[in-house]
């Protein structure tokens, strides 16, 4: 399963049928880690092999603060979308 699909799905049923907000955020709880694995372990990797601190652990950062916030909803977003940002380049139309 996908993260996107999940934190698509949830926002749109919460936000257009009425979906209680605490029945909602299971699928984001679940899009999370699912969108951000990748970058996760990758961003802890350069941390702890380079010394380097990267977009990846800003990002991480990002998504921890709106966890601890309760902001389930944006911080699957801010997942989603930086994982997209980070296939982007893959796709090269040309």
């Amino acid at each position: 399963m996908r993260a996107d699909i999940l934190d698509c799905t949830a926002f749109l049923l919460e936000r257009l049928q009425g979906l209680p907000y605490r029945i909602a955020i299971s699928p984001y709880v679940v899009a999370i880690p699912l969108g951000g694995w990748h970058w996760l372990r990758e961003g802890t990797e350069e941390l702890i092999a380079e010394r380097k601190i990267d977009i990846e652990i800003l990002i991480m950062s990002a998504t921890l603060g709106a966890g601890m916030l309760g902001l389930w909803d944006e911080t699957a977003a801010l997942v989603v979308r930086y994982g997209a940002a980070g296939v982007t380049p893959l796709l090269d139309i040309s």
